[in-house]
């Protein structure tokens, strides 16, 4: 019974993959070197080879509400958070002997999806005097992006502490090194951690529209990338 209950939450999940994409929720993510996507970071998405995202920077962002969701794992997502990590880390050359256990393992363990709701609000931190430099130097790159959603593999102690009902509860602080996560709805189930402790494995982007009325660096509107027919 147990086995067939396990089955049928992987099937609802269902994530269809390719070798750029991921599915995640109905949404078609970019896998390709994930772990350089980090939220809110801004770049170009490098399409003449590896199809991926080339960091420039990041903007700088305080307490910044997010939509943390949780969901067990599926085969494919194990195994794109596996590769990430992997690839995250030189030094790990083979890891098809561990594979099987690991993914195992991670059928049973839970990612999170960061996701931004508000562009708006987004859009006045982008366009906030502290982040102008940044915006200056990212104005005068083709198609700039700003990543507007992380799927990371979290596998410690915390999360298995923060109950699901506290998924539309979070915030995000950027601009340092690694961003940092607060997850909780009150002192007692509030927990805190830097995104550094996971492996990003899949990222969704914002194309950035300019306000050609402004002589400075101005976002105008941010629009997420769907790309179009992602299995095929």
């Amino acid at each position: 019974m147990k086995k067939i209950l396990l089955l049928s939450i992987l099937l609802l999940s269902g994530c269809a993959t390719s070798n750029v994409y991921l599915d995640i929720q109905g949404a078609a993510w970019r896998k390709t070197e994930a772990f350089s996507a980090k939220q809110f970071g801004v770049g170009v998405i490098e399409t003449s080879g590896r199809n991926r995202f080339d960091p420039k920077g990041s903007i700088v962002v305080s307490d910044f509400p997010v939509v943390a969701q949780t969901t067990y794992f599926s085969e494919e997502t194990a195994k794109a958070a596996l590769d990430a990590g992997v690839k995250f880390k030189p030094s790990v050359v083979d890891v098809s002997g561990g594979f099987k256990s690991q993914t195992e393992s991670r059928l049973n363990s839970r990612y999170v999806v960061f996701r931004t709701l508000d562009s708006f609000a987004l859009i006045e931190r982008m366009n906030d005097p502290k982040n102008l430099k940044i915006m200056n130097l990212i104005k005068g790159l083709k198609d700039p992006v700003i990543v507007t959603g992380t799927a990371v593999a979290f596998d410690n102690e915390m999360f298995k502490k923060v109950d699901s009902g506290l998924r539309a509860n979070a915030s995000i602080s950027a601009g340092g090194s690694s961003p940092a996560v607060t997850l909780g709805g009150n002192v007692s189930t509030e927990s805190k951690t830097s995104v550094s402790n996971g492996t990003v494995f899949a990222y969704e982007y914002s194309a950035i529209e300019w306000d050609e009325t402004s002589k400075d660096a101005k976002v105008k509107n941010l629009t997420i990338d769907r790309p179009a027919n992602p299995w095929f």
